[in-house]
């Protein structure tokens, strides 16, 4: 009669040895990380975290090869991406990439805009939410909005949250005084349709921050962008080769 008592004791004997065996395992287990933010976070104004360093985005020479990326941790040790070869080069036969401004935009991606040609007045538009590949380039012919611009210089993009609307500067001389640029302005929400551009005198909105260094070597201008890590790791290694110019 004791045999049955001792098999019907079994059971939860073995299920206190199973747990207690667990029981390390359970105690090691990570504690659940927070899910990455997404864009639409981004665009609802959770800022990512851009302590990852500074890219560098200029030109060399004439401009006509194409346009350069630098990465840094500190604003002052420059790293060449690309073994120190183009990252974007021009699609069209001509085409200029001087004076490169980069700026992010609310949802996390990036603006860029350049002088894509003097004269005719015509700037540069591209986009890209990784640093690598880069929506096709667009010219903004400034006659649209400008008619009396003879050359063009210096573009650069400034997002208004309170308008919701992008502020496009840039450096313009009309046929009459060829030799003497003036500052214009125009605004567009989407670099799609732009208002009429008038000269522009006021306060800038807000610009991503500029370090405390100078260029990296070899570069004759440019413009700044701060990152996050993932974007630093990505620019840091990445090697294209000399067909680096990507495009989707």
């Amino acid at each position: 009669m004791l045999m049955p008592s001792f098999r019907a004791c079994r059971l939860p004997l073995a299920a206190a040895a199973l747990i207690l065996s667990m029981a390390p395992l359970l105690a090691q287990t990570p504690a659940p990380q927070p899910p990455k933010q997404t864009w639409l976070q981004r665009f609802l104004g959770i800022k990512p975290d851009l302590s990852g360093g500074w890219l560098f985005v200029g030109f060399k020479g004439d401009s006509h090869d194409g346009l350069y990326f630098a990465v840094s941790k500190d604003g002052a040790h420059w790293q060449p991406v690309n073994f120190d070869r183009p990252v974007l080069w021009q699609q069209q036969r001509g085409e200029l990439m001087r004076d490169p401004f980069i700026q992010r935009a609310p949802d996390g991606s990036v603006r860029l805009v350049w002088t894509w040609s003097t004269d005719p007045a015509i700037i540069g538009y591209s986009t890209s939410t990784n640093l690598i590949y880069w929506s096709k380039q667009l010219q903004l012919p400034v006659a649209r909005v400008l008619p009396a611009a003879a050359t063009v210089s210096a573009p650069a993009t400034y997002y208004n949250p309170e308008k919701k609307e992008w502020l496009l500067l840039f450096a313009a001389s009309d046929a009459g005084s060829p030799s003497q640029d003036r500052l214009y302005a125009t605004t567009t929400a989407a670099f799609q349709q732009f208002q009429p551009a008038q000269p522009f005198a006021g306060k800038l909105p807000g610009s991503d921050a500029t370090p405390k260094t100078t260029f990296p070597d070899g570069f004759t201008q440019g413009s700044f962008l701060h990152l996050e890590t993932s974007e630093y790791n990505r620019l840091h290694n990445y090697h294209g080769g000399f067909d680096s110019a990507q495009t989707k």
